[in-house]
């Protein structure tokens, strides 16, 4: 099964790895950068509704990833 990453994916991964950090929440804390950023650009109320989506979504990376499940075994 080849991965896909993004540069943060790959800092996120990595940190995981050596640190012992969820891949997820590395991955929510960019995006807390990102939405806070964004507030400047955009509506708050679509700012919010796409910052509900994020957190959906990290929290289940965050729950769910598991180093053993993408290692390929022989």
């Amino acid at each position: 099964m080849a991965r896909r990453l993004g540069g943060v994916g790959i800092v996120a991964l990595w940190l995981q790895d050596t640190r012992g950090i969820k891949a997820g929440y590395i991955q929510l804390g960019f995006d807390l950068l990102v939405f806070a950023s964004s507030f400047l650009f955009f509506a708050p109320m679509q700012v919010l509704w796409s910052l509900l989506g994020a957190i959906i979504l990290n929290a289940l990376i965050a729950i769910n990833h598991r180093r053993d499940r993408y290692i390929a075994r022989s």
